[in-house]
This record gives C-alpha cells, sequence and structure tokens, in this order.
C-alpha cells in the first residue's frame, strides 16, 4: 500500500533551465506509490531522467497540497510546455477521433465547434472535427504537395491557420460554419505502461498487493473481478477457476499475448500472479464493462453516428493486430470493453494467436468455437485467418447497430453454419443504412481474399456518418 513519502525533505534546487526544457501535465496524476509524483494538469515540471514509459520529474512550482516534489510519473502524461503554447487552442493533436467526438459534445461546446487533430489512419495528416447539432463530422485535409493546404481539392491554404480562419468567415458543406475552439475539458487519462516505474518492465507482482473487490462477469478460463492495487489503483482482475494443466498453459499464453500487445484500443495488461494458484491476469478497468451487455442497457439512446465511432474504435484496434500479424479468433460485443465516453478498447485474447508470417492458424481439431461469430472456413477446417477475424468483425457490426441483439436470431445454434454455407447472409436491420450493410455483406464474402482489410474498414466506416464530410 502507499506508505509515507521518501521525500519529505525540501526539493533540491532546480538547475538553471531553459524554456524548452520546461514540460506541462496534460492530465492528473495521483501517487500509486511513495516514489510516484502526484500532480494536476496545468502544472510544470522539468524532467530529469527521461524514459520511454516512465521518467524522474520536478515540479517548478511546488504545491502544498503535495509532500512530494520530485518523484516518478508517465511519461505520456506530459508534454514540452513551448509546443502546447505555440498550437493555437483548436489544436488537439493528441486527441484521437473518438476522443474529438466525446470532448464536442460536452455541454459546453455548442454547433459549430471544432478542433483539429491529426488523423487515426495517418498521423501525418489532419482533420477538422466540427459539432453539427447532436452530432459530429469529420473533414480530412488534404495536403496538396507544395501547394499547401484543402478540404475540397478546390480552395488552397499556405496553412492550416489560413484554412481555418478561412471558414471561420465562410460556410463548409451542410450550411456550417467553424464557430469557437472546442472547450478544454479533463478526458479520461491515457493508460500507463505497467502499474507503476518499478513494475513497467516486470509483470510478475505480489498477489497481496490485489485486493479482490465486486465480481464482474465471466471469460475464457476464469473470473473477473473489480480490484486495488497497492490501495491505490482500481484494475480488473482475471482469476483462473480451472485447474487442469491445459488450462494453465492457455491461460498463461493469453497473459503472454496481451504483453506483447501495446495500443490505444486493446485492453492493457499491467500485471499477472502465477506463483501460486489461483493465477491472476490484471489489466485496466473499464468503467462500463461489456459492450453488449453496454448496447442492451443503452442502445436505444446512441444515434448511428455514435454506433460508428464505436466501430472505428474496435476496427482500428484491429488494424493493430492485422500489421503484427495477431488473429482474435473472438471478435465479438461481449469481448469488447466501455469506457468512459463509450470509448472501446478490444479485451479477451483467451484464443488469439499469431500466424508468424503464415497467415493463417490451424486449430485443433475438435476445438470449440463460437459459431455465430465464425468465418464458415474456420469452423469447418479450424483454418483461422485475420479475414476470419474481419467476417467475425461484420457480425460484431450487426450487435453494435441492433443494440446487442443476438446474431442470427430465429436459427438454432446448429442451423447457421448450414444456412450459412447455402449462401444465408443475415437481413439489414432497419436502422442500418445501405452504406453500412454494403461494408457488413463486403465482410461475408464467401472467399476470404475478398473480404476487405481492416485498415479499409476504417477508411469506408469513415465516410458513414456524413454523406458530406469525409474522412
Amino acid at each position: 500500500r502507499l506508505s509515507t513519502p521518501i521525500q519529505d525533505r525540501p526539493a533540491p534546487p532546480i538547475p538553471q533551465i531553459e524554456e524548452e526544457d520546461i514540460y506541462i501535465a496534460l492530465y492528473d496524476y495521483v501517487a500509486r506509490t511513495n516514489k510516484d509524483l502526484t500532480f494536476k494538469k496545468g502544472d510544470t515540471m522539468v524532467i530529469l531522467k527521461k524514459g520511454q514509459n516512465w521518467s524522474i520529474a520536478q515540479l517548478l512550482e511546488p504545491n502544498p497540497l503535495y509532500s512530494v516534489t520530485e518523484g516518478s510519473i508517465p511519461t505520456n502524461y506530459v508534454k514540452k510546455q513551448s509546443s502546447v503554447v505555440s498550437q493555437p487552442s483548436w489544436m488537439f493533436d493528441t486527441a484521437d477521433r473518438s476522443e474529438a467526438v466525446s470532448l464536442l459534445m460536452q455541454p459546453c461546446n455548442n454547433h459549430g465547434d471544432f478542433l483539429a487533430r491529426r488523423r487515426t489512419t495517418n498521423p501525418n495528416e489532419y482533420a477538422l472535427s466540427v459539432r453539427n447539432g447532436a452530432t459530429v463530422n469529420h473533414i480530412k485535409i488534404e495536403k496538396m504537395g507544395g501547394q499547401g493546404y484543402s478540404i475540397d481539392h478546390h480552395t488552397m491554404f499556405a496553412t492550416l491557420n489560413d484554412l481555418v480562419g478561412y471558414y471561420q468567415e465562410n460556410m463548409l458543406a451542410n450550411d456550417i460554419r467553424l464557430r469557437s475552439p472546442c472547450k478544454q475539458v479533463v478526458m479520461e487519462s491515457p493508460q500507463t505502461a505497467g502499474l507503476s516505474h518499478d513494475l513497467a518492465d516486470e509483470w510478475e507482482i505480489d498477489r497481496k498487493s490485489i485486493e479482490l473487490k465486486e465480481k464482474l462477469g465471466k471469460g475464457n478460463f476464469g473470473e473477473v473481478y473489480k480490484g486495488l492495487w497497492n490501495g491505490t489503483t482500481r484494475v480488473a482482475v482475471k482469476k483462473m477457476i480451472k485447474s487442469d494443466l491445459l488450462d494453465k498453459e492457455e491461460f498463461l499464453k493469453e497473459a503472454k499475448i496481451m504483453k506483447k500487445l501495446h495500443h490505444p484500443k486493446l485492453v492493457q495488461l499491467y500485471a499477472v500472479c502465477t506463483h501460486s494458484e489461483p493465477f491472476y491476469i490484471v489489466t485496466e478497468l473499464m468503467c462500463n464493462g461489456s459492450l453488449r451487455e453496454y448496447l442492451r442497457e443503452k442502445g436505444k439512446d446512441l444515434n448511428e453516428d455514435t454506433l460508428i465511432e464505436m466501430a472505428i474504435q474496435v476496427a482500428t484496434g484491429m488494424v493493430y493486430l492485422e500489421v503484427n500479424d495477431y488473429i482474435h479468433r473472438d471478435l465479438a460485443a461481449r469481448n469488447i470493453l466501455v469506457g468512459k465516453n463509450n470509448i472501446c478498447k478490444i479485451a479477451d485474447f483467451g484464443l488469439a494467436r499469431v500466424t508468424q508470417g503464415n497467415d493463417i492458424y490451424q486449430a485443433k481439431v475438435g476445438a470449440e468455437f463460437p459459431i455465430r461469430w465464425t468465418a464458415p472456413e474456420a469452423a469447418t477446417m479450424q483454418q483461422f485467418t485475420i479475414k476470419s477475424d474481419v467476417w467475425s468483425f461484420g457480425i460484431l457490426l450487426t450487435e453494435i447497430i441492433g443494440n446487442g441483439r443476438v446474431p442470427y436470431a430465429g436459427f438454432q445454434t446448429f442451423e447457421v453454419l448450414e444456412q450459412v454455407e447455402r449462401g444465408y447472409r443475415m437481413e439489414k436491420l432497419e436502422k442500418c443504412s445501405e452504406q453500412l450493410y454494403d461494408i457488413m455483406m463486403a465482410c461475408w464474402h464467401k472467399d476470404p481474399n475478398q473480404r476487405p482489410s481492416f485498415e479499409s474498414l476504417v477508411m469506408q466506416l469513415e465516410t458513414c456518418d456524413s454523406a458530406a464530410f469525409l474522412e
């Protein structure tokens, strides 16, 4: 648990520093161990020792509320002050598409309020996100070689400042004019690499540091609980409930896969407890639970644009798996977790495998699969590829649009594969657009090689939320 801070003595004097060396906090952070530094968004500091995931910092203006003025911080919680100050108030270059929606839909923002950000699919390009009534539209900003920036391939601007200034005076598509920059509100803090500086490269932790709270549900190989690490940090804990040797090996395979994967749209593994039974996998806690239950409870209150944004987040996470030669094999709403502001992350890697350049993973004969989500070639020949994940993603889209509806409603499980093999595909749901249904049908192409890549799916989905605003 958090013990008495080790730095109750006065902080050592800070050597003369240049403005370029000053960092500013982008988020609040509360110390998790007695070696950590607590700080608030906007606090300034110098980095004494910078690391990729964790750094040692010293506050420039000690806060009387904090007894510690020097300690470990997550590197992704701060940024050079000079780069923040030099940016216009409408530039949110660390926000992704889903965060842009969450920010602009806050009550403090109104119709026409906007921000600019780096594009999810290509960080070297920019997009405008603009509030349009009860939704948010996204506009790709094209960089036209040496000619400048444009959103319509006709009107060119030398700088982004010029482009924004022009559309604050002139109409965009759909009669929207850029009004005011998005108001700065505190967003959910990003995940850290590991639970603390000392554990960043270690993943075995003392079981006594974990306190189990309420049970959240059940997944592959185990039960899932809310937990508290070190008396300071809320986590999710998967507790193994099966005890035979094969299940232990499979449980540890899941942990090893999660340890290798790092992406904002994948649930972050923090640690494991495997020195004694029952084994634990400790991950970040997503406050709204599974997407399936979230949709069943709140889906009717979410418009199609919001649902598509959630699908884009899942597809973005799958692009990462696709690029790194992993297949999930169990992509479904029950295995997507939801945090604040409809943030979605892929979880439950109990069936995930690396293809190691072979493209195809041959499952064991007799292995069981979730038939309603499984591609026909995987169900009949046990051959899994990233394209079988694409099929499952198409099924997931029906869950999202159908508010958690069970796929192939009205069919018994044993009938599903037989009907699919005969060419049957689920009909378009009433609230599903033709464009989105076309994407689903492409995911369900009989020939796996004809199904789109996840990168292509992200780009296609990004055009679904408005015909006039394309990103």
